[in-house]
């Protein structure tokens, strides 16, 4: 599954916000902005390559081992 793919699953079924997405990809040093990745995550706006492994990154540190998404 793709970081969009995971992304709007995480959002759509309430284990993480876009704030807590967005959070955690910041932290990692992504650098898009709040709106953008909801822009991202719902299909109107792209990502960089290196922002697309930042969001893969920083959604698979933010969760549980146990979640599968």
């Amino acid at each position: 599954m793709d970081a969009r793919s995971r992304a709007r699953n995480l959002v759509a079924t309430s284990e993480m916000s876009l704030d807590e997405i967005w959070l955690s990809y910041f932290s990692v040093g992504g650098n898009a902005g709040s709106f953008e990745m909801e822009a991202f995550i719902y299909g109107v706006d792209v990502l960089g390559q290196i922002d697309l492994m930042l969001l893969e990154c920083a959604l698979t540190a933010a969760l549980p081992p146990d979640v599968i998404v």
